[in-house]
């Protein structure tokens, strides 16, 4: 999975690259198909970083065992 979150970053900046150059020389309708596509390449790799990630554990959750002191109680 790291490595689709890695082609999806890079097809993202790639379409954003190329937004601004196409919007002004060709149409701004290839713009806006640029920008379309680098909102899908990047929810992608949120995607796939998402669904590699491994869970969060928070320490504070987690039960701990009671540390008991067996020592006879001082008087």
């Amino acid at each position: 999975m790291k490595i689709a979150t890695m082609v999806f970053c890079i097809l993202a900046c790639l379409c954003v690259a190329a937004a601004i150059p196409l919007g002004a020389l060709v149409d701004w309708l290839w713009f806006a198909v640029c920008v379309a596509a680098a909102l899908l390449f990047g929810g992608a790799m949120l995607l796939t970083k998402k669904l590699s990630a491994p869970p969060e554990t928070h320490a504070f959750l987690e039960e701990k065992p009671s540390e008991k002191d067996d020592s006879p109680a001082e008087q």
